[in-house]
């Protein structure tokens, strides 16, 4: 579970079903998430990351050794990476060191 760093009402989590959800708490409904989507994780999501100091991108790992970088604006998968091993956990850069890990 993570938390942006604006001032936005928003929460993002990943689950043991491979779904990752942004939840607006100011609205208390979801951005994506609330149903069946063709970019959620095929295994259980360890990880969500808000990207640095963004609240417009997500990053997201699994036990299907994938990490999806979602654009919260649109609600979908942008760009994808397979690691060949499960992802346990996720670190972003901040500022002009960006970076995952």
């Amino acid at each position: 579970m993570d938390f942006p760093n604006y001032k936005k009402n928003w929460v993002v989590a990943g689950g043991g079903d491979g779904e990752v959800k942004l939840i607006d708490f100011g609205t208390k409904s979801f951005i994506f998430g609330e149903n069946a989507h063709h970019d959620f994780h095929s295994d259980y999501v360890n990880k969500v990351r808000f990207y640095g100091d963004s609240d417009d991108i997500l990053v997201s790992g699994s036990l299907d050794k994938k990490v999806k970088i979602w654009d919260c604006r649109v609600g979908k998968v942008v760009n994808q990476f397979d690691f060949g091993y499960e992802v346990i956990d996720l670190a972003c850069g901040d500022g002009d060191k960006h970076g995952i890990g």
